[in-house]
C-alpha cells in the first residue's frame, strides 16, 4: 500500500466540497431587480429597518416563522412623487446555503412579484423559474403559505420552496406590522 493513500483519498472529497461551495449563481444586482420588479418606478428610497428585540419577537410570533435578522433592507418605491410600493430584500436558507431574494409589495399589501437575486445551492435552482415564483403574486399576509397546499413544491428543491414561502410570509408580516401606512 502507498503511504500517501489516505491523502490521495481525501483529494476527491476536498474537490467535491470546493465544487459545491463554488456553485453560486448571482442572477441580478439589487438595482436590476428593482427595475425589473417596478418597471414604472422613478425612485427607490432606502428605508432600512433596524429591529429591536421586541420587534423581532413580534414578527416571529405573528408570522410563525423563526429567524428574523437584526435589520431589513427596504426601499420605498415611487413613481414621480407618489409611493407605489415597497421593495424588500430578504435571505433564507435553501438546504445549506443562503438564498438572497426580493419581494415587491404594492400599497395594498399584496405581492407584486418575487425574484431570486442569488442562489448558492448546487441543486434546487428551479425556484428561480418564473412559473414557480408567480404563485406568490397577489398573496397577502392573511394567506396561508403551506407547502403542497397553496405553495407548489418542486421535487429536489423542497427546502428551498418551503423556506422561500416562509420568507415571503415573514416579509408580508413585516410590511403589515411596520411599513403599511
Amino acid at each position: 500500500m502507498n503511504k500517501f493513500y489516505g491523502f490521495v483519498g481525501l483529494v476527491p472529497v476536498a474537490m467535491a466540497a470546493h465544487v459545491q461551495s463554488a456553485y453560486a449563481e448571482k442572477y441580478m444586482s439589487v438595482e436590476q431587480a428593482q427595475k425589473a420588479m417596478f418597471k414604472n418606478a422613478t425612485s427607490f428610497v432606502d428605508s432600512r429597518i433596524i429591529y429591536t428585540k421586541e420587534q423581532k419577537e413580534r414578527i416571529e410570533k405573528v408570522s410563525g416563522i423563526k429567524g428574523v435578522g437584526d435589520d431589513q433592507s427596504v426601499w420605498k418605491v415611487f413613481q414621480n412623487n407618489k409611493q407605489i410600493g415597497y421593495f424588500i430584500i430578504d435571505y433564507v436558507y435553501g438546504k445549506h446555503e443562503l438564498i438572497k431574494y426580493a419581494v415587491a409589495i404594492g400599497n395594498d399589501g399584496a405581492v407584486i412579484s418575487t425574484d431570486i437575486i442569488e442562489y448558492k445551492e448546487s441543486y434546487g435552482g428551479q425556484v428561480k423559474q418564473e412559473s414557480w415564483r408567480k404563485q406568490f403574486v397577489g398573496k397577502k399576509v392573511s394567506d396561508k403559505f403551506v407547502l403542497d397546499a397553496d405553495v407548489t413544491n418542486i421535487s429536489g428543491a423542497t427546502l428551498s420552496c418551503k423556506h422561500i414561502a416562509d420568507g415571503v410570509k415573514r416579509v408580508l408580516t413585516i410590511h403589515d406590522l411596520y411599513l403599511k401606512g
